[in-house]
């Protein structure tokens, strides 16, 4: 079965999305070490069900959260969507 792996929140103030996101849910961010300003999201323990994520500046009004799903073959499931 194909599952929700990831997910990202564009922000407009990314410390402030982390200071709500924290304080509400618990969720722990750690700055990534990479080229862009990102932000790892954890939400909870590893041994539990559900996903993590990442944050992110947001660069257009228009930029939607996004959802990472896995899935076995990009092609089979596309051929799926497309008999829809």
């Amino acid at each position: 079965m194909s599952r929700p792996v990831h997910f990202e929140i564009p922000a407009e103030n990314p410390e402030r999305a982390i200071g709500f996101y924290s304080t509400v849910f618990g969720w722990t961010f750690k700055k990534w070490d990479g080229p862009m300003e990102y932000w790892l999201i954890t939400t909870g323990d590893a041994a539990e069900p559900g996903i993590n994520g990442g944050l992110l500046p947001r660069r257009d009004p228009a930029q939607p959260c996004v959802n990472t799903i896995t899935v076995a073959s990009v092609d089979e499931t596309l051929k799926k969507i497309d008999e829809i």
